[in-house]
């Protein structure tokens, strides 16, 4: 009987470790959503990462053109490492929508552990950057920075992952925008809007 019991310990214990190796590695950092560039307002309806969990956004008028690109910041528990973005966005400048699925390149997460290691938390903060231009384009970066670096310490990085993508055009109604392009026009945000705009 003992020998029965030590035999099921073995394998539930064998099989415990089996399942924790197969939950996929999770990482602690935000997402910043960048939007603009300067006279280029967006308002991004919807930005689901991998598939599943999706990233508050709205209206951005800036950041886009930023080194790294800035934005409107989103905490977020552990999560697994970005494999791709899903996003929906509405141009005032050019009254069209556009829609992307950005992927992140092969490698990626590898070099998300590497950024971990070296970087770690709690001492450095990761932040995943996408950003939606009104020009219709989409980028990622990624940047980690140091909540309490002195003198030589490595303060962190930011490096492009996605330098630019173009995005696609997609159906939708403007006219619940109409109001927000207005403001913008008349705050002298951006020139009046030409639908059929040439990016410049």
């Amino acid at each position: 009987m003992a020998g029965i019991i030590r035999s099921f310990l073995v394998f539930a214990i064998i099989g415990a470790m089996i399942g924790c190796m197969s939950e996929p590695k999770t990482y602690a950092y935000s997402i910043i959503v960048a939007g603009g560039p300067s006279g280029w307002p967006v308002w991004v309806e919807e930005v689901t990462l991998n598939g599943d969990r999706r990233v508050p956004a709205g209206a951005i008028s800036y950041g886009y053109d930023q080194t790294p690109p800035t934005g409107g910041r989103v905490v977020m528990g552990p999560s697994s490492a970005p494999e791709y973005v899903e996003a929906r966005w509405f141009s005032h400048r050019t009254g069209k929508f556009h829609e992307t699925l950005l992927s992140m390149p092969e490698g990626f997460e590898k070099s998300l552990s590497t950024w971990f290691d070296r970087y770690s938390t709690p001492a450095y903060r990761h932040y995943f950057i996408v950003g939606f231009s009104g020009k219709g384009e989409a980028l990622a970066w990624w940047r980690a920075s140091c909540t309490d670096c002195v003198n030589a310490q490595d303060s962190g990085f930011a490096v492009p992952i996605v330098a630019s993508s173009p995005a696609q055009t997609a159906e939708g109604d403007t006219s619940g925008y109409d109001v927000q392009t207005q403001y913008y026009i008349d705050k002298g945000a951006m020139p009046p809007v030409r639908l059929d705009s040439a990016v410049d």
